[in-house]
């Protein structure tokens, strides 16, 4: 859910700004039409949000609800009786109050999505999943919608549990390597630095950089702590802004191994949507629509644009899909095929499945290729270390030895 602010009219002329929430800016602009107001312009509110602590509710709450929801409506209970049962599992604390809050949106004849995005707490329920919600209630079948939402979160967690599994060793690593630095610098550095004094030995340059660097931080250490905090607050505050996200877009395009696992997820993402778009008893067209207006990398959301010009000027399901990077030639027979049977749900299915195969197979073949590459790491670190603390032991008793 994103906040959007609009400077409008209104009917009697009087210029007024307007800010909602809205999944996009397209909906956001219908939804002031709908109260008679003419639009000057649109822009997308920035939103405040506390540093380092969040006070809403945890987004592991949207992956429990979902499958409660999902569970519930198993059994053959409708929405209204689903979300009193779910009052008395969440009781308290700011999941209770969104709870209650969705009821009562319930009871004045709001539908679930509507009520969700109205809720208080309801900004952790993101576009995506709010959309998907739509469409059940559009094909009449909540459940199988909150099934396919609870498989992909579950997919999304499983796939998110490995990455961070796959680099918290290496920050591990970082992390102590730093540590092990500077206790090198501040500690062991300025004793070699007497031996070589005490004997009146010329260091060789390497080592003169080594203690020139060791002095300069001994002797500024309250600016050496002050420059890592600032780095650290810096970097924080830097990932908290449009500018990081357009970086990390960037990134993810450019280098190799992250554009790969970048593009399967991406293609994840699209193809369950479409599916369950479709589902929902949307039109090829409109699911593209939709999906353009749901798609945060505007690389991706150009490429939803282009396709969807192309299938409406005529141009075929298939050409409309190259398109769209994401889809290789393969996903292409399959849309071609399936549109062409009137089974295009079910062939967007099949290439989401293909493309968590595809990324979880890639994520393995990175975990192998990473164990060598830390172990290369980590002896190299290993050598500096020893070539730190032995070499100027080593120069000084030679010197010693060539004294006597």
């Amino acid at each position: 859910m994103k906040l959007f602010t609009a400077r409008v009219v209104d009917g009697n002329g009087k210029k007024s700004v307007v800010t909602e929430e809205s999944i996009s800016i397209p909906l956001f602009k219908e939804s002031l039409s709908n109260k008679g107001f003419f639009i000057i312009d649109v822009k997308e509110a920035s939103i405040k949000k506390s540093l380092f602590i969040n006070q809403g509710i945890k987004k592991k709450f949207v992956f429990d609800l979902t499958y409660n929801i999902f569970s519930l409506l198993d059994f053959g209970l409708d929405i209204n009786e689903v979300f009193r049962i779910l009052a008395d599992i969440y009781k308290d604390g700011k999941e209770g109050d969104f709870i209650r809050s969705v009821i009562s949106y319930l009871k004045k004849g709001e539908n679930l999505s509507k009520a969700i995005k109205s809720s208080k707490g309801g900004e952790i329920f993101d576009a995506f999943f709010l959309t998907m919600v739509a469409s059940g209630e559009q094909s009449g079948n909540l459940r199988d919608s909150f099934k396919l939402i609870y498989s992909y979160l579950k997919t999304s967690q499983k796939i998110k549990d490995k990455l961070i599994s796959a680099i918290i060793y290496p920050i591990i690593l970082i992390v102590i390597s730093f540590f092990v630095l500077n206790l090198l610098i501040f500690f062991l550095t300025p004793i070699i630095k007497m031996i070589y004094s005490s004997t009146n030995i010329e260091p060789k340059l390497f080592i003169k950089v080594i203690f020139a660097i060791s002095d300069f931080l001994v002797n500024h250490v309250m600016i050496y702590i002050i420059s890592l905090f600032t780095i650290i607050f810096g970097l924080i505050l830097f990932f908290r802004t449009k500018t990081s996200k357009i970086f990390l877009n960037y990134i993810s395009q450019k280098i190799p191994i992250i554009s790969k696992a970048s593009k399967l997820n991406i293609k994840i993402r699209s193809s369950f949507s479409l599916e369950i778009l479709l589902k929902g008893g949307l039109s090829l067209e409109e699911a593209i629509l939709r999906l353009g207006d749901l798609e945060k990398n505007d690389m991706i959301r150009k490429e939803y644009i282009r396709g969807l010009n192309i299938l409406k000027e005529g141009g075929g399901v298939r050409k409309s899909f190259e398109s769209i990077k994401i889809f290789d030639s393969k996903d292409l027979n399959i849309i071609e095929i399936s549109d062409s049977i009137s089974r295009a749900p079910e062939g967007f299915e099949k290439i989401y499945n293909d493309a968590i195969l595809s990324l979880e197979t890639f994520l393995e073949k990175i975990f192998e290729l990473l164990t060598p590459i830390i172990m290369i790491f980590i002896g190299a670190f290993i050598f500096f270390i020893l070539y730190l603390v032995l070499i100027p032991i080593l120069s000084t008793l030679e010197e010693l030895g060539g004294m006597m």
